[in-house]
């Protein structure tokens, strides 16, 4: 995944939604520790799986210091 949004400042993971009933009780949201983040790449470690962080497909986002977010990429966590 490239990034050109600038400094890369964090990566999160976002669970897909099912929506039922005006509210989605799957929702996720990981934060993933990174390493030496740079302008362009960074190495993302990989998290234990808990109940918090059901297997399945999740959005991964990486943000610059602005809070400003890339296109998401579909990856599954097993």
């Amino acid at each position: 995944m490239s990034f050109s949004g600038g400094p890369i400042s964090e990566a999160v993971l976002i669970g897909l939604g099912s929506m039922t009933h005006a509210f989605d009780t799957n929702q996720r949201h990981v934060q993933l520790p990174l390493v030496a983040p740079t302008s362009t790449n960074a190495t993302i470690l990989g998290r234990r799986i808990d109940r918090r962080h059901r297997p399945g497909y999740y959005r991964l986002f990486v943000l610059n210091q602005a809070n400003v977010p890339s296109i998401a990429r579909i990856v599954r966590l097993e």
